[in-house]
């Protein structure tokens, strides 16, 4: 359970939230997740929120596979259960094999991944868990996806540590038969 309640409808937040949430059911057709607790408590931060998310993930030159897997990346690189739980099974739907979920899942080594992948998942493990990118790295993304793509891996994976930092606040769990990463308790 959550530490504070979140909007379950339109009926469950304040009146002055409302004009948000339908922005936000507007644009995401359902209201759930970190969103949805941070709306009736900052109605505009909730809705801006919302709005990045949905430009970083829809909105980017980044395929959607692309980003499935940055988000995994991302939520293993936080140990963050909850994104995880909700976005390991879109990546395998949006094409990510199960063999590099486990890769990500494990932190496990690159040598079996395609390139592509590959190169996502390294430059989330070198910006998110080691704090830097390091210029090989960053030379290859930029070769590789140009420097807006760049740009949008690096703001997709901050938000997402912007979304763990709300959802740990919280203590959002996810479901008990969801997707679980791996050696957390």
């Amino acid at each position: 359970m959550a530490r504070l309640p979140g909007a379950t409808d339109r009926e469950s937040v304040p009146d002055n939230a409302r004009t948000f949430y339908d922005q936000i059911v507007e644009s995401r057709s359902a209201m759930r997740g970190p969103v949805a607790h941070v709306l009736p408590y900052a109605p505009e931060a909730a809705a801006r929120i919302a709005f990045l998310g949905n430009t970083l993930r829809r909105g980017s030159t980044l395929t959607p596979t692309q980003t499935e897997l940055a988000i995994c990346v991302a939520a293993r690189a936080r140990n963050q259960p909850y994104v995880w739980a909700a976005h390991s099974p879109t990546a395998l739907a949006n094409g990510i094999s199960p063999e590099v979920i486990a890769v990500v899942n494990s932190r496990g080594p690159l040598d079996s991944v395609a390139e592509d992948e590959a190169l996502i998942i390294q430059f989330g493990r070198e910006l998110i868990e080691q704090h830097r990118v390091s210029e090989p790295t960053f030379e290859k993304v930029r070769a590789r996806f140009g420097e807006t793509g760049f740009v949008e891996l690096s703001a997709l994976m901050g938000y997402y540590m912007l979304i763990d930092t709300i959802i740990t606040a919280m203590g959002i769990v996810p479901a008990v038969d969801a997707p679980k990463l791996s050696g957390l308790s």
